[in-house]
């Protein structure tokens, strides 16, 4: 019995170890398992590590461009204020231009408004001289009729 007993404790043993490595094969099929996810992790770090580098790059010339765009807008900024210093200049020139218009013009009616006023003046003449010439027509027939008839 004691014989048997140890046989079949023999047999428990193999049986055990048996599946032990069994399941050392298992946990070996799942290291390699997890040498290749961290072969890939690696690739992919790789990869984050290259886009990272592309990005810092990327960085560099938009802070490039920030820089060239804060220059531009200071000349902007100067163009602005020098047209608004231009727009104020021509402002009073043009204010002083309507001012002279202004006076010319007037000058110019006012000269209109004489000649007009001659113009009346010398159709009343006209009138005037007219009717006298007609009424010394008038006359002047009346007087050749009267020694016509005489």
């Amino acid at each position: 019995m004691v014989q048997d007993e140890l046989v079949n404790l023999m047999l428990n043993v193999q049986e055990t170890v048996t599946s032990m490595k069994e399941d050392i094969t298992g946990l070996k099929t799942d290291m390699s398992v997890v040498k290749e996810d961290i072969t890939e992790l690696k690739a992919d770090m790789t990869g984050v590590k290259e886009d990272i580098t592309g990005l810092k790059t990327d960085m560099s010339v938009v802070k490039e461009d920030i820089t060239e765009l804060k220059a531009d807008m200071s000349g902007v900024k100067e163009d602005v204020f020098s047209l608004k210093e231009e727009t104020r200049t021509l402002s009073s020139r043009v204010a002083r231009i309507e001012h002279e218009q202004k006076e010319k013009f007037q000058a110019l009616l006012d000269g209109h408004n004489l000649i007009i006023s001659k113009f009346d003046s010398m159709n009343e003449r006209f009138k005037s001289d007219e009717e006298r010439l007609d009424n010394h027509t008038f006359r002047i027939s009346a007087l050749e009729t009267k020694v016509a008839n005489q």
